[in-house]
């Protein structure tokens, strides 16, 4: 027990240097104190003093997000509560936000801790940690240098969490919804929507029958296996979900969604399908834990996707949007590169999503959905990075013209090739280790445009 407080005062004291020096050296260091913590004590989460209401949040794609609107809403409603809100989601980053929000005497001072959790550190996490609810995204493709297949990852997560955990479920995955079968779940789900066809994207990882082992046949699919299917030989559909978002209604910004039989407005966070998903898991979760539904409506009326993900700006008649682009996640990228090429306006594009380190694997391009871009409505794609010329190849591949192509080292000169004419949009697309790179173009074309460089 003693290691345990020797370990807790020198992560408090860590926490303490970090944001002392943060003027300095300009780092979060959100992992540090509980990296120290661990180094002292290996049994420090299992004893760390815990919140009475715990939260897991996993998936392959949108736990960050996720995470934090569960966070903002709870704190709305006047919760006090935890979060490893910046996605340090592995041990040490758990350890960090418990260490921080407990009392020496090993008390926590909040009320609800809301933990996102690596998948594949499951059994380190869940061994020391039970949540009292475990909220799932989804599970597909990930990057093939970590996570590959993601059945891989549904094992790590299926041996690990403890039995008797509540989960909410995405109906429209099929292999999240399987998940831990003995355990207590709901299930959320989008209906079919006017937009909804059989799209015939380059990935699909849940093709087979789990009853039969005959192909399945897909009503719709979203991106990657995400939608609706069943099984023509056995009857094996897609799970009934509780949770049931009916209608989004994108000029008034509304989304109605179908809680058990009663039906619910809301408003709408975003207008991309991967954060319907999320706002659309957490509306689950708050209704299934029990907090008022007028208080979940209230904190939705001015929750917005955090900036370093999604940011959007209109100045002179032209729109420049930034929306961050994981690279190496064939799904993640194909979604976005859907969403944006269904906007309605015209369209340039700045690409820049390259991860540092992993530059020299491209493989997850000829996974991901490029010929999205073989669209009218875009009229220059401009490829920024390291390695501008194995996108160029992909964008021929996907029999995007030439001609709507520039090739840029720097993102200094994106101004001398952008049109900024009015009426028309521009998106930059950006890797998760690109944020400050994201945050330089946006001032260069905030510059351009306040300087007069929008025209007719």
């Amino acid at each position: 027990m003693l290691r345990f407080f020797v370990a807790l005062v020198a992560a408090k004291m860590a926490k303490l240097a970090i944001t002392i020096l943060k003027p300095i050296t300009h780092s979060e260091g959100s992992h540090f104190p509980g990296q120290l913590a661990l180094k002292i004590c290996p049994y420090f989460l299992s004893r760390a003093a815990r919140p009475n209401l715990v939260i897991a949040v996993t998936g392959t794609n949108g736990k960050t997000t996720l995470s934090n609107m569960l966070s903002d809403v709870f704190q709305h409603a006047g919760y006090t509560v935890i979060s490893n809100r910046w996605g340090s989601n592995m041990e040490p980053g758990v350890a960090s936000i418990l260490s921080e929000n407990s009392t020496l005497s090993n008390r926590s001072r909040a009320q609800v801790a809301v933990v996102e959790v690596d998948e594949k550190s499951s059994k380190r996490i869940y061994s020391r940690i039970t949540p009292d609810y475990l909220v799932c995204t989804q599970f597909t493709r990930d990057s093939m240098m970590r996570n590959a297949h993601p059945y891989y990852i549904f094992d790590f997560v299926n041996n690990n969490l403890p039995n008797g955990v509540k989960m909410i479920l995405n109906a429209d995955d099929l292999i999240s919804s399987s998940l831990k079968k003995e355990n207590p779940r709901a299930y959320y789900s989008i209906a079919k929507q006017p937009f909804d066809v059989l799209k015939k994207s380059l990935v699909n990882d849940a093709k087979v029958c789990p009853i039969c082992n005959s192909p399945l046949t897909y009503d719709y699919t979203r991106y990657d296996h995400i939608g609706y299917a069943h099984c023509d030989k056995c009857g094996f559909t897609s799970p009934e979900a509780d949770y049931v978002l009916t209608d989004m209604d994108y000029e008034k910004r509304i989304i109605r969604i179908n809680c058990k039989g009663t039906s619910h407005e809301f408003h709408m966070v975003s207008d991309g399908i991967f954060n319907t998903y999320d706002q659309l898991a957490a509306i689950s979760l708050f209704v299934e834990y029990g907090l008022d539904i007028e208080k979940i409506k209230s904190a939705f009326e001015d929750l917005h996707v955090v900036e370093s993900r999604y940011m959007t700006d209109e100045i002179d008649g032209v729109e420049f949007t930034s929306n961050m682009t994981k690279s190496l996640i064939a799904p993640a990228c194909s979604a976005i590169f859907d969403y944006i090429t269904s906007r309605p306006k015209e369209k340039e594009i700045v690409l820049f999503i390259e991860d540092p380190h992993t530059i020299d694997n491209n493989a997850y391009m000829y996974e991901t959905d490029f010929e999205y871009f073989n669209n009218p409505s875009v009229n220059k794609i401009i490829i920024v990075g390291k390695r501008p010329q194995e996108f160029y190849l992909r964008f021929l591949f996907a029999g995007v013209p030439k001609e709507k192509m520039v090739q840029l080292g720097s993102i200094e000169e994106i101004d001398k090739h952008l049109s900024f004419k009015r009426g028309t949009a521009i998106y930059l697309l950006y890797d998760n280790y690109q944020v400050s790179t994201n945050t330089r173009a946006r001032e260069i074309i905030k510059k351009a445009l306040e300087g007069g460089a929008a025209h007719d």
